[in-house]
């Protein structure tokens, strides 16, 4: 049986990646927020919207850094 200690590390691998704001996603990606917001009204970027904020999700976001748009 594994110690507490390692148990609880691995349950903290588990967790969801959190979603990118389009600012930080924007300066991840080294082009302006405007340039990101016309990929996501073109469909070229995936975005979720939690309230009035829109977010990039992780998974869309290593999409894009690995593949590009």
């Amino acid at each position: 049986m594994k110690p507490a200690s390692d148990l609880s590390h691995e349950a903290e691998d588990h967790r969801p990646n959190p979603p990118w704001p389009i600012p930080e996603f924007a300066k991840f990606l080294r082009c302006s927020e405007r340039h990101v917001w016309r990929m996501i009204e073109g469909g070229k970027i995936r975005a979720i919207r939690i309230g009035r904020r829109v977010y990039i999700p992780h998974d869309e976001a290593v999409r894009v850094a690995s593949h590009g748009v």
